[in-house]
């Protein structure tokens, strides 16, 4: 059980890594350059946020339904 655990939180945090990384790219590069500075620093660091909100109601709800089958 802590095993799977462990490697879902690994794949959240990959996941989390990865979307940071493709916005951050997306804020650096020549897409974003007519952009207000909100969008570019208020709501990138936001939508990764709600990823990570997202993962980590994940990982709550897979342990609940872990400790409920095993009672």
């Amino acid at each position: 059980m802590v095993a799977t655990l462990v490697v879902t939180g690994i794949f959240a945090l990959a996941m989390i890594v990865a979307v940071a990384g493709v916005l951050g790219g997306i804020a650096a590069s020549g897409l974003a350059a007519g952009w207000v500075p909100g969008v570019r620093y208020v709501l990138a660091p936001a939508a990764t946020g709600v990823l990570l909100a997202f993962e980590v109601g994940a990982l709550l709800a897979r342990e609940r339904e872990a400790s409920a089958r095993s009672e």
